[in-house]
């Protein structure tokens, strides 16, 4: 399955302008804030040194959550200059985000985020649309608003491309798997579980929200007959295998561990619009699964895929990635192969 070279589904018209848009995070704050630019160039410089930033090339605007809601900072050659914005209302909802992130509503610290007075608004661009390029600006992004979110007055943050809804207290964890070049998978995406009225009592289904931002793909298990911890570890092992080792699926793949108890989930590539899903998915089906996916989603064809979006190649190494993002910061403007 690993070593082959493949071109991912193009992606439909909302997976393809995720896979585009800026990643936005949102720092959430219980008072006003002011800053100067260049003082969280410094922070950003030494807090994570192995990202490429490029100080004071930009100018040192004040910046208040209040009086003057804009500044920028810039993420180095191969990134957009990421903007920070401030004021405005929030274009979320805590009545669903909080049931999404299984949040409790009565626990201290999420009555803080609830109770926020201020907050920024953190864009970052990727100028490519390889893996590579996205997972960067992620990582841009995640450490800027780590940075606001070491601060005494943070309260939360909530990633704009998977509604992941983080307490500031936790992103410390976060800031530290950045610095290791690792990916800090869970705080990026946000696997939620739904309702599939076709199913069979007992059988759970439930997809990844984020990833789509990386892939212009969503990940799915359906109709599992497992129980729902059990369900979960496919849906995070794909996620880990496309973002971490770059891999690319194919309609009729398998996904599993080997060794005598191995469980080989089939993998079927679902059309965006195919059940409601606004998204295209890779959909992970236990081998009893009724899911009935030959009648819905036609024969495999794994073979034949088009062309991507995404285009890379396969190395089944857990250390590709971080491989290449290394490479990434050392490039600047060069393309990499």
């Amino acid at each position: 399955m690993f070593g082959r070279k493949r071109q991912a589904p193009t992606p439909g018209t909302a997976g393809a302008d995720r896979a585009e848009a800026p990643f936005s995070i949102y720092v959430l704050l219980s008072e006003r804030l002011s800053y100067a630019s260049h003082d969280v160039e410094a922070a950003l410089a030494e807090d994570f040194p192995d990202l490429d930033w490029e100080s004071g090339v930009l100018p040192d605007l004040p910046f208040d959550t209040a009086t003057s809601p804009f500044s920028m900072l810039s993420c180095g050659a191969k990134l957009s200059v990421a903007s920070i914005t401030g004021g405005g209302p929030l274009p979320f909802a805590w009545d669903d985000l909080l049931p999404r992130n299984q949040l409790d509503p009565a626990v201290p610290e999420v009555q803080a985020i609830m109770a926020s007075e201020a907050h920024l608004v953190i864009n970052v661009t990727a100028t490519g649309a390889d893996i590579v390029d996205r997972v960067a600006a992620a990582r841009h992004a995640t450490a800027i608003a780590a940075t606001f979110a070491a601060l005494p007055i943070a309260t939360g943050v909530v990633t704009g491309w998977s509604n992941r809804v983080i307490p500031a207290a936790r992103l410390a964890r976060t800031a530290q798997t950045i610095r290791d070049g690792g990916i800090p998978l869970l705080d990026w995406i946000l696997p939620i579980w739904f309702t599939d009225p076709d199913a069979p009592e007992g059988h759970v289904s439930g997809a990844t929200i984020g990833l789509a931002a990386f892939t212009g793909h969503e990940v799915e298990v359906r109709q599992s007959p497992l129980p729902l911890v059990e369900s979960l570890t496919p849906l995070l092992m794909a996620s880990t295998q496309i973002l971490e080792r770059g891999h690319v699926y194919a309609d009729g793949d398998t996904l599993g561990h080997d060794g005598p108890d191995a469980v080989a989930w089939r993998i079927r590539h679902m059309k965006a619009g195919k059940l409601g899903n606004d998204t295209d998915r890779w959909v992970l089906l236990h081998p009893d699964s009724p899911f009935p996916d030959r009648k819905l989603l036609g024969r495999p064809g794994g073979r034949r895929t088009p062309p991507g979006l995404i285009k890379r190649q396969s190395s089944g190494e857990t250390g590709w990635l971080r491989r290449r993002l290394v490479a990434f910061a050392r490039a600047g403007a060069a393309p990499l192969q």
